[in-house]
């Protein structure tokens, strides 16, 4: 269920690869679902874990995918600073 006011994403890093390999329009086309509480394609499993993170500040992510069907996570971590756009199969921690 998305929420109606804007997460924080803090500042935003890319990888290697999704910057080499993602069109910079459908990255924000993302983020701005993500921000509303549109988590793409992620499983359920996170999107449980989500709701929490949003309201306590901890991890979030999303799975988007690009105007080429290549799939890409996004991924807040907990307290909201930073936000990391990354390929799926590359690795990032879940909190």
């Amino acid at each position: 269920m998305p929420y109606p006011a804007y997460m924080t994403v803090g500042t935003i890093f890319y990888s290697r690869s999704a910057k080499e390999l993602l069109h910079f329009e459908d990255v924000q086309v993302a983020i701005a679902r993500y921000e509303r509480g549109d988590w793409g394609d992620a499983a359920p499993r996170y999107r449980a874990r989500n709701m929490n993170g949003v309201e306590h500040g901890g991890q979030v992510v999303g799975l988007y995918g690009d105007r080429r069907r290549r799939r890409f996570w996004i991924v807040t971590e907990p307290g909201h600073e930073t936000t990391s756009i990354k390929m799926d199969g590359e690795p990032w921690l879940e909190r």
